[in-house]
């Protein structure tokens, strides 16, 4: 009996160790499990042997290159005011533009220049301006039936001079401006200024007259008897009083 028991026990013994061993297996296997697979943790990498990187130095910043000087239009200033027109004839109208380069060659301070537009006291309306530009710049202007003034922007210092642009229109009414065929004192002409403005001038009167070139074209069913240069080209000096001829 004692010895059966004692057989038992040893069989007890031995079946604990088994599960035991089994237990613990079984424990290391789920461990590896959750580790390698819940985890998600991946082996450490070996060791990568550092290998020595070339290294260059930074380049220097090289200067932009300076901008090209944009061209600037100049255009000498004259001795005298210069008057540049070009007419066009044609039936009963005459399309006219002037460039007249202005210089305050007096010795006061100028904030504006009037002009004489003669053919408007003969008729009124008998011209037009269309359009005017002051150094390049459409301007502001205020025509009162044979007067056009031109207010200044910049005021005009002695010396210093300025750029007008006209274009305008002349209408010919019959019995009246134009009729013989002959038109008279036809570009709007700059006021004489001497301590004021000379607004009474008549355009006759050649001490009213403020030095100037002339150089005209004139196109179409025209003429004038100006000193000629080449076919429809014109020019001279105090040519205030010009007179276009109707063909």
């Amino acid at each position: 009996m004692e010895k059966r028991d004692r057989k038992e026990r040893k069989n007890a013994k031995v079946i604990r160790r088994i599960l035991t061993g089994i237990i613990c297996a079984a424990l290391i296997f789920i461990g590896a499990f959750l580790w390698f697979f819940v985890f998600e943790v991946t082996p450490l990498p070996k060791a990568i042997k550092q290998e020595a990187v070339e290294t260059t130095s930074a380049p220097t910043a090289a200067p932009e290159p300076a901008p090209e000087p944009v061209p600037t239009l100049y255009i000498p200033k004259p001795e005298v005011n210069t008057y540049t027109a070009k007419l066009w004839a044609k039936e009963e109208t005459i399309k006219g533009s002037m460039r007249l380069h202005y210089i305050n060659n007096g010795a006061d301070t100028l904030y504006s220049v009037p002009f004489h537009l003669y053919p408007n006291t003969v008729t009124p309306d008998a011209i037009t301006v269309d359009r005017l530009s002051l150094d390049g710049k459409e301007a502001y202007y205020v025509v009162d039936n044979d007067k056009l003034n031109v207010p200044l922007a910049v005021e005009l210092m002695p010396g210093e001079d300025c750029v007008i642009f006209v274009e305008f229109t002349v209408n010919l009414y019959k019995g009246q401006y134009g009729s013989d065929g002959k038109l008279m004192y036809l570009l709007p002409a700059a006021a004489v200024y001497e301590h004021d403005w000379l607004l009474d001038a008549r355009p006759e009167d050649v001490n009213y007259t403020a030095p100037a070139t002339y150089s005209i074209i004139i196109e179409g069913e025209a003429s004038c008897g100006m000193p000629q240069s080449e076919e429809g080209h014109y020019y001279g000096e105090n040519m205030q009083g010009l007179t276009v001829i109707l063909h």
